[in-house]
């Protein structure tokens, strides 16, 4: 898909929404890779090692700008996973970094 998404922002991109297209498709190529056998762990020490498990969050906004004043809604972790993204051992115990839970909100911004 990125292929074919650089390839057409390179040919058939004519102005600034078809290049938003194919950047999109550009996007959601690079969202979508897996790599196969990828670990990752949290020490490499073997005595401390923890493996990190996969996770995915997902995120949305939407806004609406006027003049001066911004006003966005948004949402974060809209799944509400608990997911693990850092793990450290500290006294011989695993200290365990999660993700925050569901977040929603409304921001309100102005530019001077």
């Amino acid at each position: 898909m990125i292929t074919v998404a650089a390839a057409g922002f390179a040919w058939w991109a004519d102005g600034f929404y078809s290049a938003c297209i194919f950047r999109a498709f550009w996007g959601v190529g690079w969202a979508g890779t897996y790599m196969p056998g990828l670990k990752a762990f949290s020490d490499i020490i073997t005595i401390n090692r923890a493996q990190i498990d996969d996770w995915l969050l997902l995120g949305f906004t939407a806004g609406v700008e006027k003049d001066q004043w911004l006003v966005e809604f948004y949402a974060e972790n809209l799944t509400n996973e608990k997911a693990s993204i850092a793990n450290s051992f500290i006294y011989d115990r695993n200290r365990v970094t999660y993700t925050r839970p569901l977040t929603m909100g409304l921001r309100l911004s102005y530019d001077f």
